[in-house]
């Protein structure tokens, strides 16, 4: 684990509610770290993002099942989840820079452990962070004229001829993304459409054949996020920044997470051949911030943004 974002973590004034207070207190902790190499883009402003965070997370609400009934809950102010976890996705946003106000993550909460999000336009973020100047993808359909050559390695991008009759949503052959670098060279990432469409099938809204999906009813613009995304990922991997890279392995993690199916998981896992019982407080000293908690999950039922299913 990052040397730096264990000392955040064990700092983080985990006796304090998530309040102002809170943000203010982890604000000053990633203020003092940049005197030890945790660097930020000149123009994003931690405590900016981390503000918005909270107000965010403020507005956030959780529905459980409480005995048959569904019954709403206040994130914050019902203490739905972990102080830790809230430190944790905090720290990985801002370590990658990003802001959700910008639409870059999102907070996503299952069990009682918050986590973050990275978005399309996130991921985007980070590869600019890592010296990406200018990001382009095109769609390949059947009839377009397209080469490309292996050089030591790499893909090395030669031609795309297009004809304007080409253009037909279920003649898509696949799809690339170029990356244009602060150095001047460039990076090729090519996806038929059967790795897009394997791809799709990560998220749970995707359904093949169906008319109003969005994956569907959009393809074409589906399939360079797809690649986009990709193309930025396989470049973020070579960055030799381990504070970031951590941060986003952790997001990439996220984003294949089924919160319904994890969900499903809970309530079997709580309720099956179970009776009623009271779980015991246990005092917030005996927690130490370097295990990762594992506390009783219950069935819950998340409202997800509709990029979620969107962007896989």
């Amino acid at each position: 684990m990052s040397t730096v974002k264990t000392e955040v973590a064990i700092q983080t004034p985990m006796e304090l509610a998530i309040d102002s207070q809170y943000i203010n207190k982890l604000s000053e902790q990633l203020t003092e770290k940049q005197k030890y190499g945790l660097t930020f883009p000149a123009n994003y402003n931690v405590t900016n993002a981390l503000n918005s965070a909270y107000l965010i997370l403020q507005d956030m609400t959780v529905k459980r099942n409480e005995k048959g009934n569904w019954v709403e809950y206040s994130l914050l102010k019902d203490n739905m989840c972990t102080k830790q976890s809230i430190g944790s996705a905090l720290m990985d946003m801002t370590v990658q820079a990003l802001n959700p106000l910008k639409k870059q993550c999102y907070f996503i909460l299952y069990g009682n452990k918050l986590t973050l999000m990275r978005s399309y336009q996130g991921t985007m973020a980070v590869a600019k962070r890592c010296g990406v100047k200018d990001i382009i993808a095109e769609v390949i359909y059947d009839g377009d004229v397209f080469d490309y050559s292996i050089k030591n390695g790499r893909k090395v991008f030669e031609k795309h001829e297009q004809d304007f009759m080409n253009i037909d949503l279920e003649k898509i052959k696949g799809a690339y993304a170029i990356l244009e670098l602060d150095n001047g060279s460039y990076y090729l990432e090519i996806m038929n459409i059967a790795q897009i469409k394997k791809a799709w099938k990560k998220g749970k809204g995707y359904t093949e054949g169906k008319a109003d999906d969005v994956h569907n009813e959009f393809a074409d613009q589906m399939a360079m996020k797809t690649v986009i995304g990709r193309a930025c990922k396989n470049f973020i991997n070579s960055s030799d920044d381990a504070n970031l890279m951590e941060a986003f392995d952790n997001t990439t993690d996220n984003e294949d997470v089924n919160i319904v199916e994890e969900d499903v998981h809970y309530e079997i896992e709580t309720q099956a051949n179970t009776e009623d019982f009271i779980v015991p407080e246990i005092p917030a000293e005996t927690i130490k911030a370097d295990v990762v908690e594992k506390a009783e999950k219950k069935p819950t039922e998340i409202k997800q943004p509709s990029w979620v299913e969107e962007t896989k």
